[in-house]
């Protein structure tokens, strides 16, 4: 009789499985779940989540250095030239040491770029234009200062010091600046530290990529494996069309907007032209990277109107060559994504799980969109639009 009861259960669960409706509602769940856990925990996971994306980006630019004979090295055995190939390792650490190179050379030119810029811009007529800018009282007492002796400018900031160290609403401030000093000092050792998890992931995942693919493979259901395997293929072109479009784009615009604001003279120019350069990695985003702070920092040095049009001319030349040749000629149809859809996706992941959807909208975008089309194709060949019965293999 137990075993009879325990018969009867066992049918009820296997049937309550088996249904698709309790399944389909237990994968919500788990997806709810899963959702809710993922914005717990994603500023934990953003410098994994960033190493993640480098390793994909720059995988094929390792795999390409391991397949290469190591330009023109040789390995001579017994007498016979053999092309010998760079190693996993070794092509991560030609890929890693091209980086590091490329970064010093960058603060090689940009620092004595920055100094001189800074003393170009701290002139006494630029300051006396910012001190027209401050209220009456902060005013009268910097031109006091500036006009005062050195004796009576000592003395008068013993004082100034003085009054505010009696006065309790400087003592709070003083209070509310020593905590956000000791806040901004850890937030920045946070930061530094995330930098560095990133670097290391990010060679680690480099390495090791292979691996995590045969295991992945090895992991594969065998009865729908060719099936995954062919839809996967397809998402990862459009991801790696996508990313090798952009990048292209990317580089083109920073080298037009940096040479152009150079010609131009706006300040910190080797800064601006490349921040407005990866900022059109999202379409229409280097009005706000580049454009805005080159014609602010342009109005601020020349005190006029002519350089901040000079400079917001260039971003729009930038911007017509791209429109023009780039992403017509060079990228053609191989994007695959509309900048509308790609902006919607950032917006809509990134007000979601912040950082981290922003950074995994493009590639989730991609893979809805292959799977979109799978499924419309399935629709296409289905009895609801062919209006025939499907017929059976």
């Amino acid at each position: 009789m137990e075993d009879e009861s325990v018969a009867e259960t066992r049918g009820i669960v296997k049937a309550v499985l088996g249904n698709p409706w309790v399944r389909f509602i237990a994968l919500l769940l788990l997806i709810f779940l899963a959702l809710q856990i993922l914005q717990v925990v994603s500023s934990v996971l953003i410098p994994f989540a960033l190493a993640l994306i480098a390793a994909y980006i720059f995988s094929p630019v390792v795999d390409w250095l391991e397949s290469t004979q190591g330009g023109s090295f040789q390995l001579r055995k017994k007498g016979a030239a053999a092309p010998g190939k760079l190693g996993r390792g070794v092509a991560v650490g030609v890929l890693v040491f091209a980086f590091v190179a490329l970064i010093i050379i960058f603060l090689k030119i940009a620092i004595p770029n920055a100094i001189a810029t800074m003393n170009k811009l701290l002139t006494a007529e630029n300051m006396n234009q910012v001190v027209q800018i401050l209220p009456k009282e902060p005013r009268a007492f910097v031109e006091k200062l500036r006009d005062a002796k050195a004796e009576q400018r000592t003395e008068m900031i013993k004082r100034l010091l003085g009054d505010l160290v009696e006065s309790r609403a400087a003592a709070d401030a003083i209070g509310q600046g020593a905590r956000t000093v000791v806040v901004s000092t850890l937030t920045a050792i946070v930061w530094v530290f995330q930098f560095f998890l990133f670097f290391v992931v990010t060679i680690y995942l480099l390495i090791d990529i292979g691996r995590v693919r045969k295991w992945v493979d090895g992991a594969l259901p065998l009865r729908y494996k060719p099936e995954i395997i062919r839809i996967a293929r397809r998402i990862d072109l459009n991801i790696k069309a996508f990313f090798r479009g952009q990048v292209v784009v990317v580089s083109v615009l920073s080298i037009i907007f940096t040479i152009g604001l150079a010609i131009v003279g706006c300040p910190f120019w080797y800064v601006v032209g490349i921040t407005g350069g990866l900022g059109a990695f999202v379409p229409y985003f280097w009005l706000a990277s580049g454009m805005v702070p080159a014609m602010v920092l342009a109005a601020a040095a020349y005190q006029d109107w002519w350089h901040p049009i000079a400079a917001a001319v260039v971003f729009a030349i930038g911007s017509a060559v791209d429109n023009i040749i780039v992403t017509p000629k060079v990228i053609g149809k191989s994007v695959g994504m509309h900048p509308v859809i790609i902006i919607l996706s950032i917006m809509v992941f990134g007000s979601l799980f912040g950082f981290l959807g922003m950074l995994f909208a493009i590639p989730i975008a991609a893979i809805v969109k292959v799977l979109f089309q799978e499924l419309f194709q399935k629709y296409k060949q289905s009895e609801l639009y062919t209006g025939r019965p499907a017929q059976s293999e």
